[in-house]
């Protein structure tokens, strides 16, 4: 399947690549499928070069979602248009995302340059009733083509989950719903137009779709990212998530794949010990971790004074009631240092921004426990200026935490369960503890991972001693972020690149 095999983590130095004024302006000035015509000298340094149409299928709905996959998706998409490579993303995005798209091209003055165009389409509903969706097709200011259908109308109208499962139910018997076709549909045509040469994806539906366009095949390369080992349809953790793999049917899909990867060693161990596929381990693009702007590393934080601890997206795979405890004992501190002033126990501001995983009873009962509770963010680096301590507490196999990276990249010390990939996104930096692991085989009759019972102890013992010493705080901030720096400094910027090129028909 894989025209090579080698992990993509070291070479050259992390150094943003400027691009002529002329190389910018020709992907402005044609039609929004055409080919650019020219590709900037700086551009082909690396053997085998020649210039790729990119196109990828996004999963999470929003222009900028606070999903790591996504962004991951997105900075491997930002780093190719960089390096004179033409990108198209799919996906579904909030009225919200549009017009702050326009507001960022109107500042930067692309707007005009954007060729932006918008229509309406019909899609069938799980009643099989039409609904007409808002679509939009633009480049934004890192000339990356987004094609986007209404998040709004198209959550409540194909719903992740049904989608899935109109794709198991067409990988296992061949027929397709009259839903699954609208969509389909709509994706084949943007692709065939798009004059694609390589297509990536992340779920069983883009899997299918297309396997089934044997023009496409003929022409371009199919690739997957493994971001969750939810995705692979074989082993423990199959389907365990919305969205995740519906059948072991799909196995057969993924060894036509003409490339997989794996964004960390353990997702890769796990794909070749229970689906038997070979898959090269790229991690999330560096870009993932700076300034696409400038291309500048992020500023080194001075958080002990600030004396605040974050979670962000406290779901329940994702440790939030090891989180929750942490914070009722925080609670109870308070009670009891004002029962007896000699007690003098330490206490600490407690932070979760919202996301995928919770819900409206979880928010309740983490501010009935004294957490600030905030909305999901799509920049955290405002955030940032105030965590002292990111708890990242997961029960499952997390296929990565790119998070967990990104607090350490600013000196802000991460603690972290070690689970799955967790402990390569922090460059093996400690505190890593241990954690009674979700089983992917023991679910509840929704299908659902059954949460087992946590001990809080080590994560408030850890959290002490953090915040109570200035001077081992400083030390674990400036391991965290030296290590995380080195790394990065060290990868592979053109990883991905090569391994698509090696893929290119």
């Amino acid at each position: 399947m894989n025209r090579f095999s080698r992990n993509y983590t070291e070479s050259e130095e992390l150094t943003p690549r400027s691009s002529p004024a002329a190389s910018d302006e020709s992907l402005r000035d044609h039609e929004i499928y055409q080919h650019p015509r020219v590709v900037s000298p700086d551009r082909a340094q690396i053997d085998g070069y020649r210039q790729m149409r990119v196109a990828m299928v996004q999963t999470a709905a929003g222009l900028k979602p606070p999903s790591g996959g996504f962004r991951g998706n997105y900075a491997t998409l930002f780093a190719l248009a960089k390096h004179g490579h033409t990108t198209m993303q799919f996906c579904w995005a909030y009225k919200k995302d549009i017009n702050s798209a326009v507001a960022e091209l109107k500042a930067e003055k692309k707007f005009q340059d954007s060729e932006w165009t918008w229509g309406s389409t019909y899609m069938l509903d799980t009643n099989s009733e039409q609904v007409k969706v808002t679509w939009w097709k633009f480049k934004n200011v890192h000339d990356v083509l987004c094609v986007a259908l209404d998040a709004e109308v198209m959550i409540p109208t194909y719903p992740n989950n049904i989608q899935q499962e109109d794709a198991a139910t067409w990988i296992e018997t061949g027929e397709r719903s009259a839903r699954a076709q609208l969509y389909a549909d709509w994706i084949a045509d943007h692709l065939t137009k798009f004059e694609t040469t390589h297509v990536i994806f992340n779920d069983a539906f883009a899997n299918v779709v297309t396997a089934e366009m044997p023009a496409l095949r003929e022409k371009a390369a199919r690739i997957e990212v493994i971001h969750t080992l939810e995705q692979l349809p074989a082993g423990p953790y199959a389907g365990g998530i919305s969205g995740g793999a519906k059948t072991q049917a799909e196995l057969p899909l993924f060894k036509e794949l003409d490339g997989l990867v794996a964004v960390s060693k353990a997702v890769q161990k796990y794909a070749k010990d229970h689906c038997g596929l070979d898959s090269e381990m790229i991690p999330n693009h560096a870009w993932s971790y700076k300034d696409k702007d400038t291309g500048d590393w992020p500023r080194y934080r001075h958080n002990f004074a600030k004396q605040t601890v974050a979670m962000v997206n406290p779901a329940f795979v994702k440790g939030y009631e090891i989180f929750l405890g942490m914070a009722r004992e925080n609670k109870q501190r308070v009670v009891e240092n004002n029962w007896d002033e000699l007690l003098n126990r330490p206490v600490y501001n407690f932070v979760a921004y919202i996301s995928w995983g919770t819900d409206p009873d979880m928010i309740k009962d983490l501010q009935a426990a004294g957490v600030k509770t905030l909305d999901p963010v799509t920049d955290m680096e405002p955030a940032f200026d105030n965590i002292s301590v990111l708890i990242v507490p997961s029960l499952w196999q997390e296929a990565w935490g790119l998070v967990a990276t990104e607090a350490q990249l600013r000196g802000i010390p991460v603690i972290a369960s070690d689970v799955g990939g967790l402990a390569e996104s922090k460059r093996y930096v400690g505190p890593l503890l241990q954690v009674n692991k979700v089983c992917g085989t023991k679910r509840n009759t929704n299908g659902n991972y059954i949460i087992p019972q946590q001990d809080i102890g080590p994560w408030m013992r850890e959290l002490d001693l953090l915040l109570t010493d200035k001077d081992r705080y400083e030390a674990s901030s400036h391991m965290s972020y030296y290590t995380t720096r080195q790394w990065i400094r060290q990868f592979d910027v053109r990883g991905m690149e090569k391994y698509l090129l090696s893929l290119a028909k």
